[in-house]
């Protein structure tokens, strides 16, 4: 069998990676308490570029401390992160891979209910993935550009770091995804209803990142 194509460069936008391996995004749950990366994570990953990784996905970064909701795969709510981020910018790609992070809002249905025993939210007011009987609590329209412009702030915050590129955490039934689905999504506004409107949430969040970022990192 031939890898020819394998090892050749490819690119997205103006973004060129020197080969066809990247490292897909896996929860890693490392990070420190204050939303940091900590130094392992570092070592982990520039170990993957030593390696000849043409591109790494890292594991979701959360856009503040509540939507992690005490997971420690990081969250990008100030400058602070900034340093570490860097630090882990340079070790990759001082061995000529690209670095792309990961972006989530959260689980929506599929997180547990806080301390004080509050659902969790959704698109709609829709069963809890780990109690059916605790029904989630619909977005509102406040609340959706609270987190439009929280994807600008840590998007921008990504950029400052020296990441390369940025995707979007929207599969697999997590927020994101809870939108885009009419079984799950059951709003009568703007947001819900034609495909159009359903799709609104993940089109205005590629908005806000790339206004955060220019027009050139890829998205």
């Amino acid at each position: 069998m031939n890898y020819e194509k394998l090892f050749t460069p490819f690119k997205i936008g103006k973004m060129e990676v020197k080969n066809r391996i990247v490292m897909a995004p896996m929860g890693l749950n490392s990070a420190n308490i204050d939303g940091t990366i900590n130094d392992d994570e570092i070592t982990y990953f520039e170990e993957r570029a030593k390696g000849g990784t043409g591109m790494i996905i890292m594991g979701c970064q959360f856009l503040t401390k509540e939507l992690a909701q005490g997971s420690l795969e990081g969250y990008l709510d100030g400058t602070h992160v900034i340093p570490q981020l860097t630090n882990l910018c340079e070790s990759v790609q001082r061995y000529g891979t690209k670095l792309c992070a990961q972006l989530s809002c959260g689980t929506g249905k599929n997180a547990f209910a806080n301390m004080l025993g509050e659902p969790p939210v959704s698109a709609s007011a829709i069963p809890s993935m780990f109690n059916p009987d605790l029904i989630c609590r619909a977005l509102t329209l406040e609340e959706i550009k609270t987190i439009m412009d929280q994807f600008e702030f840590s998007a921008k915050l990504l950029k400052d770091a020296g990441f390369d590129a940025i995707e979007v955490h929207a599969h697999a039934g997590y927020l994101v995804d809870q939108f885009m689905s009419e079984v799950w999504n059951k709003r009568t506004d703007e947001y819900g209803g034609s495909p159009e409107n359903r799709m609104r949430f993940p089109v205005e969040i590629v908005q806000a990142i790339r206004r955060a970022v220019g027009p050139d990192m890829p998205i």
